[in-house]
């Protein structure tokens, strides 16, 4: 089957180009693994190697992530893991209560967008719990915020390279760019600096190097939403060859981040 070339390799393969890597592509284009001087770097979906295997475990759970930034006091988006099998419909019913029968479910990993739902009675919620243990180990449940802004920062090394704006259709709640949001680089220096704040928070207790982060803003606190250790740029590289570049910069910059801590 041929699936269509990402972004991402296609960025790969210019990186590889100017600095005489070796790029070998395997698993139609999900793996790639460059090549320099003996030295390899496998890079898994849109995983890169910068990372801890633990921690990028621990980004990528929902719910485990939110709680230990709840206990570190940064603010955030709670998510509260139901696995099937191990609980109790009251319990779930408890927690839809206690959130005033206003909240969002979904997979513990992953999504995109998919499998997330938007429940308000609880006949809809038991609903999505039984369509989404069809295909998943368990489900997490949030609070449901209102918000028109979701910001979007790429941190490698500790820093924001790259934050945007998220901007969802008319007729969707959700932000991802996958389901028709579009963005702007049209963020100010004030939310920046809030955001690099609580990134700062965050690696001193999760020390990532490099992930994106998905903020929103609730009473003009920043608030974490959801934390990603892969790095996806699809639609923001697409957008134009400006945008192209500033995500090619960025992967370079973990590329070559990566090669040089192999030396020490």
């Amino acid at each position: 089957m041929n699936y269509p070339t990402r972004q991402l390799e296609l960025i790969l393969k210019d990186i590889a180009k100017k600095h005489e890597y070796k790029l070998t592509t395997i698993a139609s284009g999900w793996i790639n693994i460059l090549e320099r001087k003996g030295k390899m770097m496998p890079i898994y979906g849109y995983n890169f190697p910068n990372n801890n295997a633990s921690i990028t475990k621990i980004f990528d759970d929902k719910s485990g992530f939110s709680e230990i930034l709840i206990k570190n006091k940064i603010k955030c988006f709670s998510h509260t893991y139901f696995m099937k099998g191990y609980y109790e419909l009251s319990s779930v019913k408890t927690l839809f209560s206690s959130l005033n029968e206003d909240v969002v479910i979904k997979p513990n990993v992953g999504s995109g967008g998919n499998n997330v739902y938007h429940c308000t009675s609880f006949s809809d919620l038991e609903e999505k719990i039984n369509l989404i243990t069809s295909s998943h180990l368990g489900f997490c449940i949030s609070p449901f915020y209102s918000y028109t802004t979701e910001y979007r920062a790429i941190i490698l090394n500790k820093k924001i390279k790259i934050v945007y704006q998220k901007i969802k259709k008319d007729e969707e709640w959700r932000f991802n760019l996958g389901l028709g949001a579009s963005f702007s680089d049209d963020v100010s220096t004030s939310i920046i600096n809030k955001i690099q704040k609580v990134i700062s928070s965050v690696i001193k207790i999760l020390p990532i190097s490099f992930c994106s982060i998905d903020f929103a803003f609730i009473n003009n606190e920043p608030y974490i939403v959801e934390g990603n250790s892969g790095v996806m740029m699809e639609k923001y590289s697409k957008a134009d060859k400006l945008h192209y570049k500033k995500a090619f910069k960025v992967y370079e910059k973990a590329i070559k981040s990566f090669f040089a801590s192999l030396k020490k």
